[in-house]
């Protein structure tokens, strides 16, 4: 009988080789990585893939299902299922989580601050600008959003798709595609999954 069992130095010498496998190094950047390769500068502002097809993104329309009662709750299943069998092409839809944008609400309450007639209606504005400032500040207040992200080969099939889909969405989407900073926005968070903001 042999000192070292044939096994166990067929395992050494299998890990010794895999540890020289991980040290090899990759010369990859995020830019091979990443489907697309810019976002147009005109108004749809499409996004331009690796592959030259084009990509627009609509923002969802959320209902709170658990408020709603059955028949509402059937009636959007079948909004959505009647949008399935009208649109042929390939969609995807993304969800994430995006810090609560306030700015609107905070602008309301800085004029009511300024505009306030008495003590009473200044020190309720400002309260109400103070909570909107913490809610916009905590890390763990998020707002969860939903997109869909249809693709065409060229501009002019991606024009055609996008008539079908402003015929065929029964609400389900917003009726303007996503502005060009909030695409850059869900873009970044995509590729950034663990940051906060």
């Amino acid at each position: 009988m042999a000192l070292l069992d044939q096994k166990v130095v067929q395992q050494r010498k299998e890990r010794v080789i895999e540890k020289k496998n991980k040290k090899m190094k990759y010369d990859f950047t995020v830019l091979d990585i990443l489907p697309f390769k810019q976002i147009t500068d005109d108004e749809q502002a499409l996004i331009v893939g690796t592959d030259n097809s084009y990509y627009q993104i609509f923002k969802i329309v959320t209902h709170a299902l658990n408020l709603a009662n059955q028949d509402e709750k059937n009636r959007l299943i079948m909004r959505f299922a009647n949008f399935n069998r009208l649109i042929d092409a390939d969609y995807k839809i993304l969800s994430t989580l995006f810090h609560i944008d306030n700015s609107s609400q905070k602008q309301y309450w800085n004029r009511r601050v300024e505009s306030a007639e008495n003590a009473m209606q200044r020190k309720y504005a400002v309260e109400q600008l103070l909570v909107l400032n913490r809610v916009e500040e905590d890390p763990s207040i998020k707002n969860q959003e939903h997109f869909l992200v249809v693709n065409a080969k060229t501009k002019n099939d991606m024009r055609n798709l996008l008539e079908t889909l402003y015929v065929s969405h029964n609400g389900i989407i917003e009726p303007q595609p996503l502005s060009r900073e909030k695409k850059e926005l869900l873009i970044y968070r995509m590729n950034n999954q663990n940051t906060t903001r």
